[in-house]
């Protein structure tokens, strides 16, 4: 049984090697008497091998290099501000303790349908401020602008997401 923080990664592994996409797959048919058939389905080779090697490469790594890895996968490299990052944890929090933190690239999304449904982790967050008297905290994305975008539309008020610890 995956970790939620495995399944996470399981996740976005197989999205950055697009396996939502038709192309990802090969696909044989037959003739039948009422035309033609599925034979079979296959993931295409160098898709399959590359998510092989990331899930491999990840496999053994703590939850926190597991993300961080992950987060390289998916932009090619690692920001220096969560380098030095050193523990995640999985919280639920309120929809609107969350802020983006660009506006600008946030109100350009429109393509997050793909997400309507997501129930994982909605983003990767550092904490920004935290109101001991209160006891609550503010959060800003490092990533999953396309989540948040979805759950905003969906108008959730608590969701999942992956802070880390430094």
């Amino acid at each position: 049984k995956l970790s939620e923080i495995e399944t996470y990664c399981l996740d976005r592994v197989l999205r950055i090697e697009k396996l939502y996409d038709k192309n990802s797959f090969e696909v044989n048919t037959c003739s039948g008497y009422y035309g033609d058939e599925v034979e079979s389905v296959y993931i295409v080779s160098d898709v399959r091998e590359s998510i092989k090697n990331k899930l491999n490469e990840i496999s053994n790594l703590s939850d926190v290099e597991k993300i961080k890895k992950v987060l390289e996968y998916e932009y090619g490299y690692l920001l220096d501000s969560i380098k030095d990052a050193t523990s995640v944890e999985i919280k639920e929090v309120p929809f609107d303790s969350i802020k983006v933190g660009n506006e600008s690239y946030h109100s350009k999304i429109k393509d997050f349908e793909m997400y309507k449904d997501y129930e994982g982790p909605i983003a990767i967050c550092d904490i920004v401020s935290v109101d001991m008297r209160n006891k609550t905290a503010k959060y800003k994305i490092i990533d999953g602008y396309h989540r948040y975008s979805a759950v905003k539309l969906n108008k959730k008020d608590v969701v999942k997401i992956i802070v880390l610890g430094y």
